[in-house]
């Protein structure tokens, strides 16, 4: 998914998402009471590397409700995103002119979630670098609320 980054920046990016994503399920986020079982469910929120360690631990997570993702890319390819286990529902949001992690990283993943049967809604923000503005603020806060009814 961020195959327009230099294969050396990629490298560091994926290996940093996934020794969060490790460190997320092991130590941050035990498995909680299964939500059929009346448990609680989660909402992931991440930015760059965090959205990639939202994404990478959510789809794979029966207790996470929603994943909103800011600026930021699906660590999985055609045959992995084939392993995932749940489909919470995700909204990505992504600065048109993002420097770091390129926008068009958002419709990729919105394509490759949507071979999965995953609902997607995505923001394009104009003139937004790799940053949060108001508006995507405004749209997370409406998707979190929405979403962990």
């Amino acid at each position: 998914m961020v195959e327009q980054i230099s294969p050396r920046l990629r490298v560091g990016f994926n290996a940093k998402a996934l020794d969060g994503g490790r460190l997320l399920k092991r130590k941050l986020l035990p498995p909680l009471t299964p939500p059929q079982a009346g448990g609680i469910k989660l909402a992931l929120v991440g930015f760059s590397q965090g959205t990639m360690t939202a994404l990478n631990v959510g789809l794979r997570r029966d207790d996470v409700a929603c994943i909103l993702g800011y600026s930021g890319s699906l660590l999985e390819d055609d045959a992995s995103i084939r392993t995932v286990t749940h489909k919470p529902l995700v909204c990505l949001i992504h600065g048109e002119q993002d420097d770091v992690v390129p926008f068009t990283s958002m419709p990729r993943a919105k394509e490759l979630l949507e071979t999965q049967r995953i609902d997607v809604e995505t923001h394009a923000r104009p003139n937004l670098g790799h940053s949060i503005d108001m508006e995507g603020i405004m749209i997370g806060g409406k998707f979190l609320v929405g979403s962990v009814k």
